[in-house]
Formats: structure tokens, sequence, C-alpha cells
């Protein structure tokens, strides 16, 4: 009887932690390091552990059963990696759900590093070369926001970092969600200090509903090269 109460348990646990991660190409132009890695028994074991605490993604290795999360990661644009034997794993969602959408943001350092720019799609940009990164005035709290049409459940937040130099401006950052504008809640926090060319990945908790969403940070210039809002 214990036996087929532990089967019914395990068909029912394994489809929907698995469920709540999709399989994902290996990123040739993304670099990781400095991931935590461990032994597991099988991909279930390393999703439930990124699930437990909250991650947007892992990599899992079937032959040599090891798992790694909370990687630094950062893009490299055009440059090719080889062949890995590393399977991502990332949260489930439908798409980024900012892109081209309304921005706005507590102020521009200049004409030429609107808000917008970090919804226009382009990952590889940076501000010395074209100027295709937001970049706000150095103020207290400075933020971002996008408007993204209509309430939608979020599922996680990714930003990336300037690709140029400076990175490390970006600390001290909070997500911030809203349904109407007005009022704000946390989704989650980045302490940092960012690295140049970083993506950060930020996990909202679960039925984490909002229109808005605020990048915010403390005392500092806000650099944002893209930000994308994954929703279900």
């Amino acid at each position: 009887m214990v036996f087929v109460k532990l089967v019914i348990l395990i068909s029912c646990i394994v489809p929907g932690i698995l469920q709540q991660f999709n399989k994902t190409p290996y990123f040739n132009s993304y670099l990781t390091s400095g991931c935590k890695t461990t032994y597991v028994t099988s991909l279930l074991h390393c999703g439930s552990l990124c699930n437990e605490e909250n991650k947007v993604s892992f990599f899992y290795n079937p032959s040599k059963k090891l798992c790694r999360w909370d990687c630094l990661v950062l893009y490299l644009g055009n440059s090719s990696l080889e062949q890995s034997e590393w399977i991502r794993y990332e949260r489930s969602s439908k798409g980024n759900s900012a892109l081209g959408r309304t921005a706005s943001s507590s102020s521009t350092f200049d004409s030429i590093d609107p808000p917008s720019l970090a919804v226009d799609g382009i990952l590889s940009s940076s501000v010395t070369e074209g100027h295709r990164c937001f970049v706000s005035q150095l103020e207290p709290s400075p933020f971002w926001q996008v408007d993204l049409g209509t309430v939608h459940s979020i599922s996680f937040v990714r930003i990336y970092n300037r690709m140029d130099n400076t990175g490390e401006r970006f600390r001290d950052a909070s997500v911030l969600i809203s349904v109407n504008g007005a009022t704000f809640w946390n989704c989650g926090s980045f302490k940092g200090p960012g690295v140049t060319r970083q993506i950060i990945d930020i996990a909202c908790a679960k039925d984490t509903n909002g229109r808005f969403v605020k990048v915010q940070i403390l005392n500092s210039y806000l650099q944002l090269c893209e930000v994308q809002v994954y929703t279900l």
C-alpha cells in the first residue's frame, strides 16, 4: 500500500514540476560561470532543487547526472561556443510581452538614450557604440517602467545589463509590479553589483499579475540595454 501511494504521489509531482520548465536550446551566445553544481539522481531532482529556490533556469547533464543553477550569465552577442552536453531548462512562458511596448522613466541622460531602447529587441547594444541602451540621470532611486498594455500573469523578468563597460552600476535593484500603475509590489531584487554584459533573471512568485513592470535602483545611473517580461 505504501509503495502504491508513493507511485501515485510521484506520478502527480513529476508532471507538475517538469511542466513548470521548458527545454530550451543551448545558447551559443551565452557564457556561464560560478554556477552551483551538484550530483542529482534525475532531471526531476534537478528541477526540484531549482523550483525550491525559485530559479528561472537550470542546466542538466544527463550523462553525468549533474545539475547546475544560479550562474553568472554573460551575453556574448554573435560569438560562438562549442556544443555543450548540458541541456538548459527555463521557466515556462508564452514569451516576452514587453517587446515594443510603451516605456517611461524617472529621467533620461540624453535624448538619444530614451526608455524605449530597453524594449527595442536589440540585445547586443551598448552606450559607446550607437547609444542603443537606456540611461537615466544620476539621481536618487532612478527607475524605468514598461506598460504591457493589459494585465498579464508574470513568470519572470530578464534584464540585459550594459554591454560595453560600467556594468557594476547596476546594483541594489528592485523589480516592481503594478496592475494600475499607482500601487506597486515587489517581484524580486538583485543585490549586485552587476557585471558588464550580465543577464539578470528575476523570478516572480506564482500568480503574480500585473500590467506595469518597473526596474529601480539606488543612487546611480540606471542603465538598461534590454528588459524582457516573460508572461504566462
